[in-house]
């Protein structure tokens, strides 16, 4: 593999509708199976959902603090950046997600860097469905754009893409993450 990521966090759902989260993950890339560039990242995160009809609108508002370090070239750095996405989703086969539900799901989510030009540093677009398996597993596939702007050029990248989503929640009025 030439990327992990390890992440978590936690959050808390003051309203049905409002969901604050603070996170952390190590991220890694490897070039010829040598460790290039680390990555240790902290965000606090707000997550607003408006519902209409069947249709779901989260609007995710992100803030994000990460450390680098280059081994090979001995090179620490810093970045901070903020972060919008939009996710529509909908339930094709029921009312809401429950178990048994399939759904589809798309955003537009876009970076912004506060220490590097270009500021607007990169937009993704995201279309799949998944499957809530049970209360506590969901599955989620699909295809993901993201072009990044950068001093020396433009570039496209594509993802095709694989989620197993858990849900831990003890509570009677489940909200599923997809």
């Amino acid at each position: 593999p030439d990327y992990y990521e390890i992440k978590g966090g936690v959050g808390y759902n003051l309203t049905k509708n409002h969901k604050p989260f603070i996170g952390i993950g190590r991220y890694g890339n490897y070039k010829n199976h040598i460790m290039d560039k680390e990555e240790f990242r902290v965000w606090l995160q707000d997550v607003i959902d408006l519902k209409s009809g069947k249709f779901k609108f989260e609007n995710r508002f992100r803030a994000e603090k990460s450390w680098f370090y280059e081994p090979l070239k001995d090179v620490h750095s810093d970045r901070i950046r903020l972060r919008y996405r939009l996710n529509i989703s909908v339930p094709l086969n029921a009312d809401t997600v429950k178990p048994g539900t399939i759904f589809a799901n798309a955003y537009d989510e876009v970076f912004f860097v506060t220490t590097e030009k270009p500021s607007f540093a990169r937009n993704r677009v995201f279309g799949g469905f998944g499957y809530q398996i049970d209360e506590n597993f969901g599955i989620a596939t699909g295809y993901l754009w993201q072009r990044e702007f950068a001093k020396s050029g433009n570039k496209n990248i594509h993802f095709l893409y694989l989620a197993l989503n858990i849900t831990i929640d003890g509570s009677d009025d489940k909200d599923y993450q997809f």
